[in-house]
């Protein structure tokens, strides 16, 4: 088993009365429910876009959490996880993907090598893996 990450502690926080044109730069984490007309970029910061949150623009960040809504390409360099309240309409550009059942994603994963997609429902975890013809014709039998 891998090492168990230590969760990052919010350091920052955008309220959501903050709307905000142009550039969000930051390091560290940050919370984010207002909405940001522009683009957020940290080259190791971890961003948590709140349920109420608007992001539209792009976002380059080391680790994403997305409960909110993005339109826009996401560029992470660990890791994006989308929660069941999550809608991205864009790219998504990372080693790692978590996209929880009820998000919404509409765009293109791209993913380095040697790393996969992960799909959870609840407490179950599915790996995502390209269907083969035998898994396709399974699938229509069941």
């Amino acid at each position: 088993m891998g090492k168990k990450r230590k969760p990052a502690e919010i350091t920052s926080f955008l309220g959501p009365e903050v709307h905000m044109d142009g550039v969000l730069s930051f390091s560290g984490a940050i919370r984010l429910d207002g909405r940001i007309d522009g683009s957020v970029q940290s080259e190791d910061g971890f961003i948590v876009i709140g349920e109420q949150a608007v992001v539209k623009g792009d976002v380059r960040v080391s680790r994403a959490r997305i409960m909110g809504k993005i339109d826009g390409d996401i560029h992470a360099a660990r890791e994006v996880a989308l929660s069941p309240t999550g809608k991205v309409r864009g790219d998504i550009r990372c080693p790692d993907v978590v996209i929880a059942s009820g998000a919404q994603f509409n765009g293109n994963c791209i993913m380095n090598k040697g790393r996969r997609a992960v799909a959870f429902s609840g407490a179950e975890k599915i790996s995502a893996s390209p269907l083969s013809p035998e898994t396709v014709e399974e699938g229509k039998k069941n």
